[in-house]
């Protein structure tokens, strides 16, 4: 893609999958009623956006320094990046844009499969698992392997940054490949291949050319590829847990964690294609911009508590149900604008304890009385939130 060449040396639009994100006519941003604030002062943990690649759309906190920078993308950025909160922001808001436009792109590849679409039943849930874990895996790839491990993001980017020679979401780093290579000299990140590779380790736990000893031997290989065993099962918990939030099916459970089969020739077939489409996206900066399927995109109105970790509690009806989760704590709290808070409200969640379901529900009858974000009209009820 071609870039302007008035672009601020401190603009992060300079990162060329960020410049792809906003070019990309199939797929759109949505402000959500929440205020990231809560996170930056310290009274909570983690990212309010949330995804649902099957509205193809990517969810941005209305109070938050990434919407502040989508105002004005083209200028300094530096001012907007205390804590480098707005660098992680964006770098999770382009990897969330991946999970997006590769579930476009598996469309493209495989529109008979009916992904985002078909009703969801026994006989294909695990296919649609699958598929779900190929957008995770092209996300991760695309950002951290083929990105992020190749550049200093201060070269590209004159703001000071601390996320330099490291991913967002692994340690990989090409600068460290020599003492992988020790291990295995066939490793090759930076190939199309290793989509493949990644794909199959968050499906299977097996990562070929590495062996428990080879682990033992180098601090470096244990802290990459330890990471990524967890990351690939709570995956895989996550992925499950989200189809069945939009089925009906079971959110709860070990076996949830349980491996995904990869053999089947279509599969094998689908990530060559897509592993492909994405070495050409990220490493030739071609946009690839796939139009969306046709049809109503899953959705499922939950029935009694629901799982806040993949339902708007800002699009159900009347007072949201209590639960006793963090999903639920971080809903309720970022719906209320930090600036305009009481006093009174900040203690209360500075207190909360959100597996204590009595001190959930007097929080949530104290949120009556505080100044709210600004719903937009065309929030989601179905997002994923955990991470």
């Amino acid at each position: 893609m071609a870039r302007r060449k008035t672009l601020h040396r401190e603009s992060l639009l300079h990162i060329p999958l960020l410049g792809q994100f906003l070019a990309d006519p199939a797929v759109s941003i949505c402000i959500r009623g929440v205020d990231q604030r809560w996170v930056y002062n310290d009274y909570l943990k983690g990212s309010m956006g949330g995804f649902n690649p099957f509205t193809s759309r990517v969810f941005v906190p209305r109070h938050s320094v990434l919407s502040d920078f989508l105002r004005s993308p083209a200028g300094s950025a530096r001012e907007l990046n205390v804590n480098d909160n707005l660098v992680t922001e964006l770098l999770f808001a382009v990897h969330d844009y991946l999970h997006v436009w590769s579930f476009h792109a598996i469309h493209h590849l495989a529109p008979n499969l009916g992904y985002g679409r078909a009703p969801i039943t026994a006989e294909n849930f695990e296919d649609f698992v699958f598929c779900h874990l190929l957008t995770e895996a092209a996300a991760t790839v695309g950002v951290d392997y083929w990105y992020l491990s190749t550049v200093n993001l201060n070269t590209i980017c004159d703001i000071g940054t601390s996320m330099m020679n490291r991913g967002l979401t692994t340690s990989y780093h090409e600068s460290n490949v020599a003492e992988f290579r020790r291990f295995d000299p066939s490793l090759e990140v930076q190939s199309p291949e290793f989509f493949a590779t990644l794909t199959a380790f968050y499906c299977t736990g097996e990562f070929p050319g590495f062996t428990a000893e080879d682990v033992r031997k180098s601090p470096l290989l244990l802290l990459w590829l330890r990471h990524e065993l967890l990351y690939g099962e709570k995956q895989r918990r996550y992925t499950r847990q989200f189809i069945g939030s939009l089925s009906g099916g079971p959110t709860e459970g070990e076996e949830l964690s349980r491996k995904v089969d990869i053999d089947a020739p279509w599969k094998e077939e689908l990530l060559q294609g897509l592993g492909e489409l994405l070495w050409r996206k990220v490493k030739n900066d071609e946009l690839l911009s796939f139009r969306p399927p046709r049809g109503k995109a899953w959705t499922r109105q939950p029935v009694g508590v629901p799982d806040y970790g993949f339902t708007n509690l800002r699009r159900l009806k009347g007072l949201p149900p209590v639960s006793a989760s963090s999903h639920f704590l971080n809903q309720l709290v970022t719906s209320v604008d930090y600036e305009r808070s009481s006093d009174n409200f900040k203690r209360l969640v500075r207190r909360a304890d959100p597996e204590d379901s009595t001190q959930m529900s007097f929080l949530l009858a104290a949120i009556e009385r505080e100044p709210r974000v600004k719903v937009s009209p065309d929030e989601p009820l179905n997002l994923m939130l955990v991470n």
